[in-house]
């Protein structure tokens, strides 16, 4: 049993260290309203959280975010480094499906985190309430 939460707490420590604390949202479709313009980042200017060095690309929702990964559909906008430092921050239209595909990858084999945010642009908080994580 002690060895069990031994090795539990050093895989939690290791996590950690390797994403730098921070919590990664998966691939996910996310609504929104057609014809707005929205935020889609990882980044630090408020628009979501990320470390080490993330890609974020957004397809229109009508796709899967497995067929957005992997580039077998056009994508409507796709970014590396525009957000602080290492971070991904695109800026997307809604497409009138009402929805984005979002997906993220690292830009080599290192680590990464990318909790993900969509928000319209030139607003003052976030669309989705930001989880109470670390």
């Amino acid at each position: 049993m002690r060895t069990t939460i031994a090795l539990g707490g050093l895989g939690l420590a290791l996590a950690m260290l390797v994403t730098g604390c921070r919590r990664h949202r998966v691939d996910e479709i996310e609504a929104c309203t057609p014809g707005v313009v929205y935020a889609v980042a990882c980044d630090s200017m408020g628009v979501g959280r990320c470390s080490g060095d993330a890609i974020i690309r957004v397809c229109d929702g009508a796709s899967s975010t497995q067929e957005c990964a992997d580039g077998t559909v056009p994508y409507l906008a796709e970014d590396d480094d525009s957000g602080e430092g290492r971070c991904p921050h695109a800026t997307a239209t809604c497409p009138t499906s009402g929805a984005f595909a979002v997906a993220t990858r690292a830009y080599d084999s290192g680590g990464y985190s990318c909790d993900w945010r969509v928000e319209p642009v030139g607003s003052t908080g976030p669309l989705v309430e930001a989880d109470g994580g670390p």
